[in-house]
């Protein structure tokens, strides 16, 4: 065999490693994002209506996700009540969220002046980016 043969016989299996690779993240793909969207969540999770679902009536997008927290509603609310950028965090990744930008601090404890959220109220994920709080159920709903 000559060198050139070899350079031609070794390109192609490389074309033939990425066109694999490819095909197998085309497949992946759809199948993590849908996982990634309901991440946590039950089958009855998934279908169940849930606060704030009537604010938009045909969305771009869906996401349910859950975790499970072996606590009452009433402890677990205070935490809610004070997510946000500047304020409680949201109890994440600080360090990711950080890189880009967001400075965000988690907290480990209750503030109490970070306990008072109203409908109209905003909750900051990064300094110049916010949404508004659109509904409450204290004790079982945030809705932003």
């Amino acid at each position: 065999m000559t060198p050139h043969h070899d350079d031609a016989v070794t390109a192609r299996k490389n074309r033939l490693w990425v066109a694999g690779a490819l095909g197998v993240l085309l497949l992946a793909v759809p199948a993590l994002r849908k996982w990634q969207l309901r991440w946590g969540a039950d089958h009855h999770e998934v279908i169940a209506a849930l606060a704030g679902d009537d604010l938009i009536a045909e969305p771009d997008l869906v996401a349910t996700r859950a975790i499970t927290i072996t606590a009452p509603a009433s402890q677990v609310w205070p935490w809610l009540a004070q997510l946000g950028q500047a304020r409680g965090g949201f109890y994440s990744y600080d360090v990711l969220e950080n890189l880009v930008g967001c400075d965000i601090h988690s907290a480990e404890r209750i503030v109490a002046a970070w306990q008072h959220v109203e409908v109209g109220d905003e909750v900051k994920l990064h300094p110049d980016v916010s949404m508004a709080v659109a509904g409450i159920e204290e004790g079982r709903a945030l809705v932003l």
